[in-house]
């Protein structure tokens, strides 16, 4: 298992409220990556628009953001256009 860390990103301000879930959501997507072995250039983070959907830019990876309830389609067409990737999606959004 690669190290979570490897996902972190310095000296950034996370803009959501202390004490709100996505915090453990970051923290479990980056677990997950690591334990499966992925590095922040294998990877890259899909979102929509909203606080939840910030999830990709507080992490070291690839990331997107679209439209509001885009994100399964642009996933959809980054894999398509790079099977290298690993497309994640941050949220339903």
């Amino acid at each position: 298992m690669m190290n979570p860390k490897l996902f972190d990103l310095e000296g950034i301000d996370l803009s959501w409220c202390p004490g709100c879930g996505d915090y453990a959501i970051l923290d479990a997507l980056k677990k997950a990556l690591a334990e499966l072995g992925h590095t922040p250039l294998d990877v890259v983070v899909v979102s929509g628009i909203g606080q939840a959907a910030k999830t990709p830019h507080y992490m070291k990876a690839h990331f997107f953001n679209g439209l509001h309830g885009r994100a399964l389609a642009n996933a959809t067409a980054i894999k398509a256009s790079n099977p290298g990737l690993d497309a994640l999606m941050a949220r339903w959004s």
